[in-house]
């Protein structure tokens, strides 16, 4: 039988000892890490598919974060654990899903199961190409025959949802559960502040051929070149 592999670096004694616990009794191998930087380390030499960290580490799990894409595995399921004012904070930074402090066992199996079923509906869209602008999932990035432009894993999220709506209104209700996974007040300023780096990205990749739109009131929506030619023309 197949078992999960797991990689912690959580520095309460006591949510540590329970995640490992429970996650063991769930099938999965633990590897705890002592720090950030060797954590980082285990991410780039070895193949783990579930990574929890402790935010009690000061900013040392906004790195781990910002370094995803260059994880043997990018697509490994992230689960930041903490004080609960610190979740939308999480989430925001990328993080696929967050547990408060004291943790429980199986609101943190029941939120691995959650993540990981939102990761198996993003893996089965069409493919994300448009204008000759594709999502390199295994770079992290938009790629064109002018640039490759990076994306955070966040932003990469945003990216996949609106390349499989292209030319369709995706309203911030959409975006805020198909993204973050909650609604959208919780996580405030933060789909304006995706959607603002997004765009300036999709510039740098190929030009005007796609323009990401603010419809007013509602949501976005992923403009093609030739989608609006066609609009145009029939005005």
């Amino acid at each position: 039988m197949n078992r999960n592999r797991a990689a912690l670096v959580i520095d309460d004694t006591e949510s540590r000892r329970v995640v490992r616990s429970t996650l063991e009794g769930a099938n999965h191998v633990c590897a705890v890490f002592v720090s950030a930087a060797a954590l980082l380390r285990g991410m780039r030499r070895e193949d783990h598919d579930l990574v929890l960290i402790g935010v009690d580490r000061g900013g040392d799990w906004r790195a781990l974060l910002e370094q995803r894409s260059h994880w043997t595995r990018p697509s490994a399921t992230v689960i930041l654990l903490g004080p609960s004012a610190s979740g939308a904070m999480a989430l925001d930074a990328g993080a696929d899903d967050f547990v408060a402090m004291p943790v429980a066992g199986a609101e943190l199996l029941a939120r691995v199961q959650t993540a990981r079923r939102r990761q198996a509906v993003s893996t089965v869209r069409p493919p994300a190409e448009h204008a000759g602008c594709a999502i390199d999932e295994g770079t992290c990035s938009l790629r064109s025959a002018r640039a490759r432009v990076e994306l955070t894993a966040r932003e990469m999220a945003v990216a996949r949802l609106m390349f499989a709506h292209a030319g369709k209104l995706v309203s911030r209700r959409q975006i805020a559960l198909g993204v973050w996974g909650c609604d959208e007040d919780i996580i405030g300023r933060s789909i304006e502040q995706h959607m603002y780096q997004l765009r300036r990205k999709l510039r740098r990749c190929v030009g005007d051929s796609l323009t990401l739109r603010s419809v007013y009131g509602s949501g976005y929506r992923l403009d093609v070149a030739s989608h609006r030619l066609a609009e145009e023309t029939r005005t």
